[in-house]
């Protein structure tokens, strides 16, 4: 019907124009009569039947010209006389101005619900997230023994003898944190970004006490440098020495990143990013130790004097009531500084949102090692006393050590986002990081020692020869070293926060 009715009124009007020229008499059968002067000829049959077709297709531009709201036209009835064909009855001709398109030939308007919901980027955006997260735990030889046997001497290897602290990597446990970062979209459509982030966890410590109170013998474990066996430093020794020891572990990591963001693919449903920036890691580490002894029975222990290692220097007849303060620590202080890539895969579903992202970093690791250590003597006979060196840190590796090294830092997170209104929006996910090649304070504690270099271990003994007990260089191992170690270090855990869009 839509297509029958319009050329069917287009015909019946062609016809009806063709009829009324074909009515007007040919000029040969006019009338007599005065001659007249000539007029402007008359519209012919194709002027009248243009004429018409374009006044039927003005009528029913909205009727005919959509074809899927054809059918929901009501078929035009029997036109009273003198009424334009598909005009309906009763009705004027509009203006022209005032015919309203049908709602088909609209362009479809967007929901609300799909309005309040977009899914391109902000033109500003900031966030906050709280941290939850776990480190990988920092090595420690072992550091502390006791004995189950009344006989033994709590050397490691011999039967009853127990580690109380070490082997057994330091953990810190979860450490709590907040991570807090922005960007901004500029360009055409916003294609290109700018985003920043940094984040830092809580200084975190690992402390451990030990004795005298109803302990055994406790006592530091070595190896010894002058004939390779097991020995160690006895501290606390019922009715000779009474001592403690303690143990202060400590550990903060931080890192903050900038990155240039180019919005790739941006289509319903899904996103794609690509970054590259600037990365910077720090990771500030300490392992401090120290005994406290007193002395029950004179010369239950011995001190040197500076500079230890010479017989000279050995004081053997300490009188009871001695107080005597080893005291170790072991600094480190690692830098990251590089440039780095990565991707970020979006994918939305009306207020949900899942980011995929993976990043990695390639530069340089800045690594610094302190080692430290002092023994202190106190009593009425020789007053105040302070030596060099401690036990695990003496002359031979005390000082700062820096380098240098390439270094490496992957990074991985899956976050949800879910948009509790159109500018506020709430985060939860999962994110970690390596790190290569960091050096830590456990790694660089060397257990190998040279008792003649130890200003409060019994093992320094004196034969008489100053030679052979005199510390020698040229035929003796100065140690402890610097080890010089490294390892790799990782990160991850749980985040959960809320972002800002503008």
């Amino acid at each position: 019907m839509r297509r029958i009715l319009p050329c069917a009124l287009c015909l019946v009007a062609a016809f009806a124009a063709s009829a009324a020229a074909d009515t007007q008499p040919p000029a040969s059968q006019q009338p007599a009569g005065p001659v007249m002067e000539p007029v402007a000829a008359g519209p012919t049959k194709k002027d009248l039947a243009d004429a018409t077709a374009e006044a039927i297709q003005a009528l029913l531009p909205a009727r005919f010209d959509q074809p899927a709201q054809a059918d929901a036209v009501a078929e035009p009835t029997s036109q009273p006389t003198g009424q334009p064909a598909g005009q309906p009855t009763g009705q004027k001709d509009p203006p022209k101005d005032d015919v309203k398109p049908s709602p088909m030939s609209e362009a479809p308007k967007v929901s609300d619900a799909a309005a309040a919901w977009p899914t391109y980027e902000p033109c500003v955006h900031v966030y906050a997230d709280y941290l939850l997260w776990w480190i990988r735990r920092g090595p420690t030889p072992a550091l502390l023994t006791t004995t189950s046997d009344p006989n033994g001497n709590a050397i490691l290897g011999e039967p009853g003898t127990s580690i109380l602290f070490g082997e057994d990597d330091l953990d810190f446990g979860a450490f709590s944190g907040v991570r807090a970062g922005g960007g901004w979209n500029f360009g055409a459509e916003g294609f290109w970004g700018v985003e920043v982030s940094g984040f830092i966890l809580q200084t975190k410590d690992r402390d451990f006490a030990a004795g005298p109170s109803g302990t055994g013998i406790l006592v530091r474990p070595y190896l010894s440098a002058l004939d390779t066996t097991e020995s160690g430093v006895e501290f606390n020794l019922p009715g000779s020495l009474d001592g403690t020891f303690t143990i202060n572990a400590q550990t903060q990591f931080w890192g903050w990143d900038a990155n240039l963001v180019s919005h790739s693919i941006r289509e319903p449903g899904r996103r794609f990013d690509l970054m590259a920036g600037f990365r910077a890691l720090g990771l500030d580490e300490e392992l401090e130790m120290q005994e406290n002894l007193t002395l029950r029975q004179e010369g239950a222990s011995i001190f040197q004097r500076p500079p230890p290692g010479r017989v000279g220097s050995l004081i053997t007849d300490l009188p009871a009531g001695s107080r005597i303060r080893v005291f170790d620590e072991f600094t480190t202080r690692n830098r990251f500084y590089g440039g780095q890539v990565g991707g970020r895969f979006l994918w939305n579903c009306g207020r949900l949102n899942v980011e995929l992202l993976g990043k990695v970093a390639l530069g340089a690791t800045q690594q610094r090692t302190t080692i430290f250590g002092v023994s202190v003597l106190d009593n009425q006979r020789n007053g105040h006393i302070e030596t060099p060196g401690g036990l695990l840190a003496l002359a031979s590796n005390i000082g700062t050590y820096n380098q240098s090294q390439f270094g490496v830092v992957p990074e991985v997170g899956l976050n949800a986002h879910f948009d509790i209104t159109p500018r506020i929006r709430a985060r939860l996910g999962y994110s970690g990081l390596y790190w290569s090649g960091v050096t830590r304070p456990g790694d660089q504690i060397d257990r190998v020692i040279n008792p003649k270099l130890a200003p409060t271990d019994q093992d320094f003994t004196v034969t008489g020869d100053p030679n052979q007990d005199n510390f020698n260089a040229t035929r003796e191992q100065a140690r402890p070293r610097f080890l010089n170690r490294d390892n790799g270090f990782w990160a991850h855990g749980l985040n959960f926060g809320i972002e800002f869009r503008y």
